[in-house]
């Protein structure tokens, strides 16, 4: 007897469809581009046996607003996103949680390496490493799961509980698929657990949000780089520390944190702090914060042309990821190239923090009028504003702007979609044409 459909036939959609098959199940597939004959597609209401199914198991970026996703919830049927999909289905392992509007990925990968190099055998999953319901399979031999989640697969959980959720900030991002800034939360929040809350859970205590929302009669562990947290996670004049009931704890100067920016302090004490709850010792811990390396497409060096710094930030993908972006750079004058999908953003708050330090703006995709608006708002003059169609044509116009001491940053505050497939792809063109730019254009003595 069916009891799933599976919403979605990409990389997400494909791996629920394997796994469920993989377990016995026949799920039907809902397709809204249906090109096969096979019975087992549908794109029909009037073909779903409503009386069979259990679950409708959704891809991620499938908006809770479709239709079979609302007649579904009018039945009674349980809709399901691929998180939860592999949790009621049986994974092995501990199950460490993260999301935050920003830093999730950076916090992520610190927290997989700091685990791996402290003799744990980890694994980055979902929206990094390998995907989500593959990773949780039977055939899984990792300690332990370290799970990126976005809003989107946190909208649909009901009975998934890690055995430790970490929530890096909340600012308003994707209004577009959440419809309000309210449900957005909403969704964000999840990770702890809608029944049973994680064992831990580790928050920003920085974020206002966060701070009156943290659950009464949790293990908390707060991380903060504002105030001194008993038994917490801190930052205190050029150091970071744990505190706990016998004292302060080093963890490691900020100068020997790899990472440029304080939004990196943050992500470092949040990735701290899990390990620690994980039972990893504070040598172990040092170790893997002095040894990582910056992810790709986040204040990602790229390479300098005659003195000029260039800088991939193709994963500022909201204003708020990209004031910090911009706030990394220091006092240096900035070429700052803006602009992508419309999320629903407001520029407001990016507009005031690059006009601080940009020298010039280079404007691109759906938002460009918008971003240009915020900035002339706010003072900046518009004869230094460029507009271009190209990832191409914005950088022609950089190396023609730009003088030694000034960096070019791409940190768009948007999402990549209408022009690039993902932010990777979009921040590999800027970086492959900066190699092209040096080529053609750097001294002999930077060679």
């Amino acid at each position: 007897m069916i009891k799933y459909i599976v919403m979605g036939t990409g990389i997400s959609g494909q791996s629920m469809i394997d796994r469920l098959r993989k377990n016995g199940e026949s799920p039907l597939i809902w397709d809204d581009e249906k090109k096969s004959n096979d019975d087992n597609i549908i794109n029909d209401m009037s073909k779903v046996p409503w009386e069979n199914i259990k679950y409708i198991a959704k891809s991620p970026g499938i908006k809770p607003s479709h239709p079979l996703i609302l007649n579904a919830i009018k039945r009674g049927i349980n809709v399901i996103s691929d998180v939860e999909l592999a949790y009621i289905l049986g994974c092995k392992g501990t199950l460490v949680a993260i999301t935050g509007t920003n830093g999730k990925t950076t916090t992520t990968t610190l927290v997989n390496e700091i685990l791996n190099k402290s003799g744990f055998k980890a694994q980055a999953v979902g929206n990094i490493g390998v995907g989500l319901v593959d990773a949780l399979g039977d055939d899984s031999v990792e300690d332990v799961h370290v799970m990126e989640l976005s809003s989107f697969q946190l909208t649909h959980v009901h009975e998934f509980k890690p055995k430790v959720a970490a929530i890096t900030n909340i600012t308003p991002d994707h209004l577009d698929w959440h419809g309000s800034f309210e449900n957005y939360v909403e969704a964000k929040l999840n990770i702890a657990g809608r029944k049973n809350s994680a064992d831990t859970l580790v928050l920003n205590y920085d974020d206002e949000i966060l701070r009156k929302w943290a659950p009464e009669n949790s293990n908390i562990i707060y991380f903060s780089v504002h105030d001194i947290i008993e038994n917490g996670f801190y930052l205190k004049e050029d150091s970071l520390y744990r505190k706990d009931s016998f004292g302060e704890h080093l963890i490691i100067n900020r100068a020997e944190v790899p990472i440029l920016g304080m939004h990196n302090v943050e992500n470092v004490l949040c990735a701290a702090a899990i390990c620690h709850s994980l039972g990893v010792n504070d040598a172990d811990i040092y170790k893997g914060i002095k040894e990582f390396k910056a992810v790709s497409h986040r204040i990602e060096p790229s390479g300098a042309i005659n003195g000029v710094e260039y800088y991939n930030d193709s994963k500022g993908t909201n204003p708020e990821a990209s004031i910090k972006a911009i706030e990394a750079m220091g006092e240096k004058p900035i070429i700052l190239f803006a602009g992508g999908y419309d999320k629903g953003s407001d520029y407001g708050d990016y507009a005031k923090s690059a006009i601080k330090t940009s020298k010039l703006l280079i404007t691109m995709g759906q938002t460009a009028e918008a971003i240009e608006e915020a900035f002339i708002i706010d003072g900046f003059d518009f004869e230094k504003i460029i507009r271009v169609k190209s990832m191409a044509e914005a950088l022609d116009r950089a190396y023609e702007n730009a003088l030694p001491g000034d960096v070019v940053l791409l940190s768009p505050a948007c999402a990549s979609w209408g022009m690039y497939d993902n932010y990777e792809q979009r921040g590999n063109e800027f970086k492959d044409i900066v190699k092209e730019l040096r080529k053609r254009h750097e001294k002999p003595e930077e060679r």
